[in-house]
């Protein structure tokens, strides 16, 4: 997906291609390559790096030998709003989405969560999965991973991100009478 309302409710674009990988993060990394996305404009690849050491670059990505990115996608805005006041550091602080084991009753216990966690903030404590908050990037591979529904994501003063979205749907629809 593509434009200014990607990458949910973009434009596709066909590429007749697959990115996997082992790792969450490296096939992200990946995705950027592919459609021009400076990584270090993905909070959770930032992120990564920080906490890991671990850098990306192109020399991860196998199978492909053309040259990157294989098309310039039109990118969504980085940032958020900024108009004489810049309120994005504000939005994201308000509105952070964070992984929370939210169905315990779901948990196997498996592990996936934690084996996937490029952070390594994902554990398991007196039979229950527990997450370290400081340490976590927000990439939210755990609740990805999480075959049973058990992970999920919780965000900061969710119900004001809600109000807020349907008013910028309603704000549009008016825009495009």
């Amino acid at each position: 997906m593509e434009g200014r309302n990607g990458p949910l409710k973009g434009t596709p674009v066909p590429l007749n291609l697959v990115i996997a990988g082992d790792k969450a993060s490296t096939v992200d990394y990946a995705g950027c390559a592919v459609i021009g996305c400076p990584p270090n404009t993905v909070g959770h690849l930032v992120g990564i790096e920080n906490a890991s050491g671990e850098k990306f670059n192109n020399s991860s990505i196998k199978g492909y030998t053309g040259g990157f990115p294989i098309r310039q996608f039109d990118l969504p805005p980085v940032g958020g709003w900024n108009g004489p006041l810049n309120l994005s550091p504000l939005f994201k602080f308000l509105f952070k989405k964070k992984p929370a084991w939210q169905y315990e009753e779901k948990c196997t216990l498996c592990g996936d969560c934690i084996k996937i966690c490029p952070a390594g903030c994902v554990g398991k404590s007196d039979g229950k999965i527990v997450i370290d908050r400081g340490k976590c990037v927000e990439c939210l591979c755990c609740a990805e991973v999480c075959g049973f529904g058990a992970m999920a994501y919780t965000v900061r003063l969710g119900w004001v991100h809600t109000a807020l979205q349907k008013t910028y749907q309603t704000i549009n629809k008016i825009r495009v009478r």
